[in-house]
């Protein structure tokens, strides 16, 4: 696994982004227009509600789950999975869209 492995797809050497025209030049010969593609914001997790501080029930479906209490940090897995520092939590979002909590910090 290289260091840009990001939710399943990576970067090669192959392939090769021009940002100035957004065209994702592939390896293959083909390309990507991604300047063309329509930008989209979908809720993640959430209901809208802010989590307590103490959140025995956080756990479970993303979608029909409490959201964030005070996001700090993201970062991505290989598998797809995002991974969330939100206040005392480490939370697990899966690709199958269920949180799960990692770590608590007292």
């Amino acid at each position: 696994m290289g260091l840009s492995d990001i939710g399943g797809w990576a970067l090669h050497l192959q392939h090769k982004y021009n940002f100035h025209e957004g065209i994702l030049q592939k390896g293959s010969g083909t390309n990507i227009y991604l300047k063309y593609k329509p930008l989209v914001v979908t809720t993640l997790m959430g209901t809208g509600s802010p989590r307590p501080l103490e959140c025995p029930d956080c756990n479970g479906p993303a979608a029909a789950g409490r959201a964030l209490l005070a996001p700090k940090s993201l970062a991505a897995g290989p598998d797809g999975a995002l991974y969330v520092a939100d206040h005392n939590l480490i939370r697990r979002i899966g690709a199958d869209g269920t949180v799960t909590t990692l770590l608590q910090l007292k």
